[in-house]
């Protein structure tokens, strides 16, 4: 049975996802919210720098020789083409960074059940087992569980990536562990 510092911990993940979430942190500080979970090294500014220079150059050239209005109108066409293939990479670079994000998350969840399934087989009244292992193990699984939440909710675009796969697998284990009758274990049962 989880005791208040367990509990706790899951709400500070609730609380801190929100915080660092788009409604708050990304209204407040738009520029830090893109820094910690959009990446604008991504190239955004880095694209637009070297396509103004670019444009600079080519409309320079094209001033000097006396360029027609078909001139400048191909060019200008060229330049749609060229900052459209520039958002397009931006935004690949951002679906590459959610994805390796996702993969975090998910080895957090793994990690969050192997802890689980290591408390079930730790028998706190062996001998040679550790004083309050099971509780340290336990209180271990919340802060993985909360890290996880805070993540997903910091960063919403990351539950619309997640695979089907993972999302039914939850609902299975989450089923599973409420609703097949396992047995407890000593000091959990009434009257010890």
């Amino acid at each position: 049975m989880p005791d208040h510092r367990d509990l706790h911990l899951l709400i500070a993940g609730v609380v801190a996802g929100l915080l660092l979430g788009p409604a708050v942190l990304g209204r407040l500080a738009p520029d830090a919210y893109d820094h910690l979970f959009v990446d604008p090294a991504a190239g955004s500014e880095e694209v637009r720098e070297t396509l103004q220079a670019d444009i600079d150059r080519r409309l320079a050239k094209l001033e000097a020789s006396g360029a027609t209005d078909v001139a400048l109108d191909e060019i200008g066409e060229n330049l749609k083409i060229t900052l459209a293939a520039a958002e397009s990479e931006r935004l690949a670079a951002i679906h590459e960074r959610l994805d390796a994000r996702i993969a975090w998350l998910l080895g957090l969840m793994a990690v969050a059940g192997a802890v689980m399934v290591a408390e079930t087989l730790i028998d706190p009244h062996a001998p040679g087992t550790p004083a309050r292992l099971r509780d340290r193990l336990v209180t271990s699984r919340y802060a993985l569980l909360a890290a996880g939440v805070a993540v997903m909710l910091a960063q919403p675009a990351l539950l619309r990536r997640l695979p089907i796969a993972f999302i039914v697998l939850a609902f299975v284990v989450v089923a599973a562990a409420t609703l097949i009758p396992w047995p407890r274990a000593k000091e959990d049962q009434p009257g010890n």
